[in-house]
């Protein structure tokens, strides 16, 4: 029987750089990876927060030195899904859909999963349209996809299918129809990310298709109802970049729109356009003249 001296479950960035460290101390780990190596990095358009890599690199570009990085190292990688672990005299027991596997150690780096909707219905003829990942996606041409999320990674997925399909707004007539039937009484909180009132600073901040501030208004009129939480527009303020009251006044009812001031996040863009914060959220007295 033998017994390995550590096994690693994920071949991601977790997993993969524990398996290089612990070559490095001249232990020789094996890996068990039930997909491809990399882990969510093969969705990603442009990894910015990974050291060595100023400009950011694409996921699928950083993987592949990945791969190089483990042959370079002749690290042993069993594709093959742990389906249970069990623990007896000392040692743990992987097992595999085909093989037993035994090690003194196991690291679990099995990464995250997606979070999928649970209020409201997918029907079984929608369910194999619906993807949780990008990478099964990026050779399709030339089609509608709508995308469900607006955050770091709904945005950055945005950014990798827009290069050869068309990002469509019917999401938006869909979210209008959940919020009415499943989230009343202001249990939704919309945002949306403006940054500047100038239409030409902002499409120079964010150079991917949006609604302009006439589109954000009507919607936000459509989107309120009776006892629902305000719309918020988020201003990450920079200095130099204009936030005009006349021009929020023009379209934005306060009584259905609030503004919410947040400091700049340091990306490599900002840094590259050595952009300043106008927030600073070390300041002790948080005073600040915005208008």
């Amino acid at each position: 029987m033998k017994t390995e001296k550590v096994a690693i479950i994920g071949a991601g960035p977790a997993g993969i750089s524990t398996a290089i460290q612990l070559k490095r101390y001249g232990i020789n780990p094996v890996l068990f990876e039930k997909g491809e190596v990399g882990g969510l990095l093969k969705n990603a358009n442009l990894v910015e927060n990974y050291p060595g890599f100023p400009e950011g690199i694409s996921g699928l570009n950083l993987i592949e030195l990945f791969k190089k990085q483990l042959k370079n190292l002749s690290l042993k990688i069993f594709y093959e899904e742990i389906k249970r672990l069990d623990y007896a005299n000392n040692i743990f027991l992987l097992k595999t859909p085909e093989k037993l596997f035994y090690s003194s150690i196991v690291v679990i780096a099995s990464g995250t999963k997606p979070k999928r909707p649970t209020h409201f219905e997918i029907s079984e003829n929608a369910k194999n349209k619906i993807f949780y990942e990008v990478y099964p996606l990026l050779k399709v041409k030339k089609k509608q996809i709508i995308i469900i999320g607006a955050g770091d990674a709904a945005f950055d997925y945005a950014l990798n299918l827009a290069k050869n399909n068309k990002i469509t707004n019917k999401f938006f007539e869909k979210l209008l129809q959940i919020k009415k039937r499943l989230y009343k009484n202001g249990h939704f909180q919309l945002q949306f990310s403006i940054h500047t009132t100038d239409e030409n600073l902002r499409n120079w901040l964010i150079p991917v298709k949006k609604w302009d501030f006439a589109k954000i208004a009507d919607y936000g009129k459509e989107f309120y109802g009776d006892n629902d939480r305000k719309i918020t527009l988020n201003f990450a303020l920079i200095k130099g970049i204009p936030l005009e009251p006349d021009v929020l006044s023009k379209y934005f009812d306060p009584e259905t729109f609030l503004i919410k001031i947040t400091p700049l996040n340091p990306t490599y863009q900002v840094l590259k356009n050595k952009l300043s914060s106008y927030i600073d959220p070390y300041q002790n007295d948080g005073k600040y003249e915005v208008i």
